[in-house]
C-alpha cells in the first residue's frame, strides 16, 4: 500500500512548517480515502464466518461436548494469539518512506535513537503502551463474538437443561465477563489513539483544578481516581491471569463428557481462527479510519488553525515558543502510524506502530 511519496525537505519557519503539515495532511487524507473504499471480499469472509459460526451451533446441540472444546480453545486462543502474528505474513508500512529509509540508517543513528528514546522514558512507555494495547483493541469484536456464544451456551447447559453444575457455570460467566469487559476497556481507552496519555494528562488537570477548589474536591477526586484504577486493574488481571487458573479445570470437566473426534476439535479451532482473524480485519480497518480521521481533524484545528494566526502576526516576539509549542504536538499526533499486515495479500489487519523516520530522528525527539 504506497499512498504518498516521501516528505520532502521543507526547511525551517513558520512558512515552510505549515507546507510540511499540509503536505501530511494531504497523505493522510489520500490514506483515509484508500481505506474507506468497498472492498467486494469482505462479503465472503462475512458469509464464511457466519456459515461456521451456525456450523458450530448446530454441532454443539447435536453433540453437547463440543461446547468445553469450544470454550476451552477459545481461552487458548485468547491466551496464545500472539503467537499468530509468527504466521508468515507480508508487513507493509503504510508510508513508503519509513521502510526506505530503514536499510540506510547506520548502526551508530540505531543506537542514537535508542539511547534518545532511554532519555525521554515518558515517550519510551506511550510508545510501548500504544503498541501493545493498540494491538488489542481489533480483536475486541472478535473475541466478543466467540465467547459471547461461550456465554450463550454456558447459560443454557447450566440454567436451562442443568447439564452443567451452577458452580461450574458461574466460573464460565465470570471468567468471560472479565475477558469482555477488558476488550469493551480497551475499546473505551483508545491506546491507538494515545488514549492512555490523555487519560494521564486528564487526570493530571482535574487534580491541579481539584486543588484550586479547595481540600474536599481533591479528596473526592482523588478517591474517584483510585476507584477507576482499581476497577481497571480488577479487569486486567482478571482477564490477564484468570484463564491460566481455570483452564486446568475445564479440561478435568472435558473428561466427564463422551469423546469428541479429533476431526471435530480441529473444525472447532479452523473455525475460531477464521473468525477471529475475519473481524479482527475488520475492526482493525475501522480503527484504521477513525484514526485518520481525528488525525486530520487535530492536525487542521489544533496545528493549522494555529499557524495561520502565527503567520498574520510575524514580528511577534512570542513567535518562536508558539512554534515550539506547535512543532511538539504536531509530531505528538504524526510520531505513531498504521502498519499492514496480511497472509501475503489476503485477509489484511492494521496495526498502530511507530512512524519510522521520526522515531530515529533526534531533532523529532528533541519535541518531547
Amino acid at each position: 500500500m504506497r499512498f504518498c511519496g516521501n516528505t520532502p525537505n521543507f526547511g525551517k519557519g513558520v512558512t515552510a512548517f505549515r507546507d510540511e503539515v499540509l503536505a501530511e495532511i494531504s497523505c493522510e487524507e489520500a490514506m483515509l480515502q484508500k481505506l474507506q473504499e468497498p472492498r467486494s471480499h469482505d462479503k465472503y469472509g462475512h458469509l464464511l464466518s457466519f456459515a461456521l459460526t451456525a456450523m458450530i451451533i448446530v454441532l454443539i446441540f447435536m453433540q453437547n461436548s463440543i461446547f468445553m472444546v469450544w470454550l476451552i480453545i477459545a481461552i487458548l486462543l485468547y491466551s496464545y494469539n500472539f503467537i499468530i502474528m509468527l504466521i508468515p505474513t507480508t508487513t507493509e508500512r503504510i508510508r513508503p518512506e519509513d521502510k526506505d529509509i530503514a536499510p540506510v540508517i547506520d548502526k551508530k543513528r540505531r543506537w542514537l535513537a535508542v539511547r534518545l528514546l532511554l532519555t525521554k522514558k515518558k515517550l519510551a512507555i506511550e510508545i510501548g503502551l500504544t503498541v501493545l494495547l493498540g494491538g488489542l483493541v481489533p480483536l475486541s469484536l472478535s473475541f466478543s463474538i466467540i465467547f459471547g456464544l461461550a456465554l450463550f451456551f454456558a447459560v443454557y447447559f447450566g440454567i436451562l437443561v442443568h447439564i452443567i453444575a451452577g458452580q461450574a457455570v458461574l466460573l464460565i460467566v465470570v471468567q468471560i465477563a472479565f475477558i469482555i469487559l477488558f476488550y469493551l476497556l480497551m475499546v473505551f481507552i483508545e491506546p491507538q489513539a494515545q488514549g492512555i496519555t490523555k487519560i494521564a494528562i486528564s487526570f493530571k488537570e482535574k487534580f491541579e483544578e481539584a486543588r484550586d477548589r479547595g481540600r474536599k474536591a481533591y479528596f473526592l477526586i482523588v478517591l474517584t481516581m483510585i476507584g477507576l484504577i482499581t476497577v481497571a486493574g480488577v479487569l486486567v488481571i482478571g482477564a490477564m491471569l484468570l484463564p491460566g487458573f481455570i483452564l486446568p479445570s475445564f479440561f478435568d470437566d472435558l473428561s466427564h463428557w463422551p469423546s469428541v473426534d479429533i476431526s471435530l476439535v480441529i473444525l472447532v479451532f479452523v473455525s475460531q481462527l477464521i473468525i477471529m482473524r475475519h473481524f479482527q480485519g475488520i475492526m482493525s480497518r475501522w480503527m484504521a479510519i477513525n484514526m485518520f480521521k481525528n488525525r486530520i481533524n487535530d492536525l487542521e484545528q489544533q496545528v493549522l488553525v494555529k499557524l495561520a494566526v502565527l503567520e498574520t502576526a510575524p514580528n511577534d516576539p512570542s513567535i518562536v515558543a508558539s512554534l515550539k509549542y506547535l512543532k511538539k504536538k504536531y509530531y505528538s499526533i504524526v510520531i505513531y502510524d498504521i502498519i499492514q499486515q496480511d497472509i501475503f495479500g489476503y485477509s489484511p489487519i492494521y496495526l498502530v506502530g511507530p512512524r519510522l523516520r521520526y522515531v530515529l530522528d533526534e531533532g523529532v525527539l528533541s519535541h518531547f
